[in-house]
């Protein structure tokens, strides 16, 4: 489990990864390199919702149809 993070930490979805990053620090610590097998798709959308679980969604780079 993860503990909740604080005003100094923030997660983030990046290119290929979900990240903490410490906003005091600049320190990125990976969480989740989920779709690190598919290297022709990116993260390109994230939300929380109201139980502040993170949703990301992917994308082919080159926008095929249905890769994401």
């Amino acid at each position: 489990m993860v503990e909740p993070f604080t005003k100094e930490e923030v997660v983030v979805a990046l290119e290929h990864d979900v990240c903490k990053l410490d906003l005091t620090a600049s320190i990125f610590s990976v969480l989740s390199n989920v779709e690190s097998k598919l290297i022709e798709n990116r993260f390109n959308d994230g939300k929380c919702d109201p139980l502040g679980n993170l949703w990301v969604g992917s994308m082919h780079l080159n926008q095929k149809k249905e890769q994401g």
